[in-house]
């Protein structure tokens, strides 16, 4: 099945519309990295990775919906792994948790944008302001 197929988007439209509804609630994807705390991002990414797994489950037809939460899914576990148990890593260093929060971001930025665009969702200034991150 082609990932442009009418039936394709139509099949899975429902998924991509709930997931932007959960992702624009999450602080860890647009607060200023500043005032993050390290513990909750780690969370935050944590119970991400479920949702994806759960949601991977539901696609129709695999194509690349099933893709982008993969990469949204392996995104967070390279942060939940980086951060250590309780996020011991991030504290003992500001700096790598700078870093994997910004390469988090832009993964969901460029993941969020292509199923936004795909699905000709609606955008809401929360996930414009995942979207535009980094641009």
């Amino acid at each position: 099945m082609d990932d442009s197929d009418a039936q394709y988007l139509q099949d899975n439209r429902h998924i991509a519309e709930r997931l932007m509804i959960l992702l624009q609630r999450r602080r860890l994807l647009r607060d200023r990295v500043m005032d993050e705390d390290y513990e909750e991002c780690r969370k935050s990414a944590h119970d991400l990775r479920k949702v994806f797994e759960n949601e991977m489950l539901t696609v129709r037809g695999g194509g690349f919906l099933l893709r982008a939460l993969m990469d949204l899914q392996a995104a967070c576990t390279t942060f939940v792994s980086a951060a250590g148990r309780k996020s011991e890593a991030f504290r003992r260093d500001d700096e790598l948790f700078r870093y994997h929060l910004i390469v988090l971001r832009e993964v969901f930025a460029q993941r969020v944008g292509l199923i936004v665009e795909r699905f000709n969702l609606v955008v809401t200034p929360e996930l414009q302001g995942i979207i535009d991150f980094r641009r």
